[in-house]
């Protein structure tokens, strides 16, 4: 994946997975013989299901740590989490036996440094034992506790002021949130 962090902000790094098709990129592609349309972009589509969603009474928009990798504060504030520091900080949380032996319930499962895959685990094994009061199940229960707790203390976007203008996109992943925001026309 490229790395954005130098890369002012643009809408030609936007990119969109269409089923049929697959990655499109933004911009359309025109031909550089005769400037015809070879390939059309995905920003109709964007477009599209950005004002859908403006027009939507009820909007709910969930991503994983992933969505902040592009997304960039000006120094000195902090960087957005990704899924790298999310997995470092809960193995520090939690200490490295504690995590490692954690990791080991789901043999058939590898995680691969994914903490969101993870903490998915924990919590479907925790609700399939609900009643179970065996060391193990108290084991997940208080990791997936201290897990959470360590996520939360990584930095998000930061906000900005909000006028009667602003409209509020916020995506919230395992406790802390990212809001973007953009002003009415």
């Amino acid at each position: 994946m490229t790395d954005w962090a130098n890369d002012p902000a643009d809408e030609n790094h936007l990119r969109l997975f269409v089923p049929s098709e697959g990655w499109k990129a933004y911009a359309d592609n025109f031909s550089a013989e005769d400037g015809k349309l070879e390939a059309a972009g995905s920003k109709r589509l964007i477009e599209s299901a950005f004002l859908n969603a403006l027009n939507a009474t009820n909007l709910l928009i969930l991503t994983g740590s992933g969505s902040s990798l592009c997304a960039r504060n000006a120094p000195p504030k902090a960087q957005p989490a990704g899924m790298g520091d999310l997995w470092n900080a809960v193995k520090l949380k939690t200490g490295d036996e504690r995590f490692k032996s954690i990791c080991a319930l789901f043999p058939s499962a590898p995680v691969d440094s994914n903490i969101e895959k993870l903490l998915t685990l924990c919590k479907l094994y925790l609700e399939l034992n609900q009643k179970s009061v065996t060391d193990e199940a108290k084991s997940v229960a208080t990791f997936v506790r201290d897990a959470e707790q360590a996520t939360r203390l990584q930095p998000s976007c930061s906000r900005s002021r909000r006028s009667k203008n602003d409209f509020s996109l916020t995506s919230v992943s395992f406790g802390w949130t990212k809001t973007l925001r953009w002003a009415a026309a």
